[in-house]
């Protein structure tokens, strides 16, 4: 999962993956540092601007979809990170889902370059966060407990 995209000239890029694959650490990419697995993710949600989270298996809920979320993060990702993300809503919640490389890159330049929508978009995750969890009792924070409890070699 990239975890941090960050606004300002040309942008950076970190990938947060737990397990980065060789053709990424091997190679150098301007402005793309790839760090492979941290601990503790909540510093670069509070740096980031955008959530990228280009997830192409995996099953149910994305506990780090819903952690960015929290943070306020406008998040662009694909039907697997959206997966049994407000899935019984009315109208989308998530702007940019998509499994097309095009259109998934334009939704990360998007919304790098729009601060507004940015802004937006983010707003309306915390506050559907803050609707549908219990931060009061930490729901987010005690479920990632239990995922790296019981799942502690999974990203």
């Amino acid at each position: 999962m990239a975890g941090r995209a960050r606004t300002g000239s040309g942008g950076e890029l970190e990938n947060r993956r737990g397990n980065p694959p060789a053709h990424l650490t091997d190679r150098a990419f301007e402005n793309v540092t790839v760090t492979g697995f941290v601990k503790e993710l909540d510093p670069y949600y509070r740096e980031a601007s955008v959530c990228v989270a280009p997830l192409l298996t995996g099953a149910g809920v994305k506990f780090k979809v819903l952690q960015a979320m929290a943070y306020g993060l406008p998040v662009v990702t694909t039907p697997v990170g959206a997966e049994g993300i407000a899935e019984n809503e009315p109208k989308p919640l998530l702007e940019f889902v998509t499994t097309d490389p095009g259109a998934f890159s334009d939704g990360v330049v998007r919304y790098l370059q729009d601060e507004s929508l940015r802004k937006r978009d983010g707003f309306q995750l915390r506050r559907w966060m803050e609707n549908h969890y219990d931060f009061e009792k930490n729901t987010v924070q005690k479920a990632l407990l239990f995922y790296e409890t019981f799942y502690p070699d999974e990203e």
